[in-house]
């Protein structure tokens, strides 16, 4: 991360703190309590996730402005899932329907159905998803009109399968969203993460 002060003057004070979460640990390089005039400085932080989440880290910033009181910032860390996620399109559909039968419990499926802000174009989801480091499984759906999904996110834990379907209705706008893993936390949140991106 850069910190700079356009400023005419110091600003004293100056401290960064990471917000503590149980999915991340993290090292950050210290910086001075002072940010001189015209000075941009950087702050290197490492991350290491240790379980899936949805939601990134946040980041509360302070600082004190000459003749001011201290003023304090928080924001969101670029830190997202999509960074710890591999795209998963080697499987057909026989290995992807074991896989999904595979999984044990309704508390490792995550599901809801939505409403779409613009009429659903299949190749248009596709491409969104692909962004997200969720790979695009051909040829198991027999359905155009569906979609099916498959990543592996990494962790200290080690690499766990997660897998999603997405059913669509074009006619009423609405979208069926089911995410299953072994993990259910993983399926809960990347049902979480997901989701924004195919309200659109």
């Amino acid at each position: 991360l850069f910190y700079g002060n356009k400023g005419a003057v110091d600003l004293t004070g100056f401290k960064t703190v990471v917000q503590p979460v149980e999915f991340f640990a993290m090292q950050a390089s210290p910086v001075n309590s002072v940010l001189a005039a015209g000075q941009q400085i950087q702050q290197k932080l490492i991350f290491q996730t240790k379980a899936a989440f949805a939601d990134p880290p946040q980041l509360a910033l302070a600082l004190t402005p000459v003749g001011s009181s201290m003023r304090t910032v928080t924001l969101r860390l670029p830190t997202v899932p999509s960074r710890f996620l591999t795209p998963v399109t080697d499987l057909d559909a026989t290995t992807f329907m074991a896989k999904w039968r595979d999984v044990p419990g309704a508390a490792n499926e995550t599901q809801s159905v939505f409403k779409t802000a613009s009429p659903i174009d299949v190749e248009a989801i596709g491409a969104r998803v692909k962004v997200l480091n969720v790979g695009v499984l051909t040829n198991v759906d027999p359905n155009a009109a569906n979609m099916v999904l498959a990543a592996n996110f990494t962790s200290t834990a080690g690499e766990n399968l997660v897998m999603l379907r997405l059913e669509t209705n074009a006619e009423q706008q609405m979208i069926r969203l089911t995410c299953r893993s072994k993990d259910a936390q993983l399926a809960s949140s990347m049902h979480k993460f997901v989701k924004p991106t195919l309200e659109q």
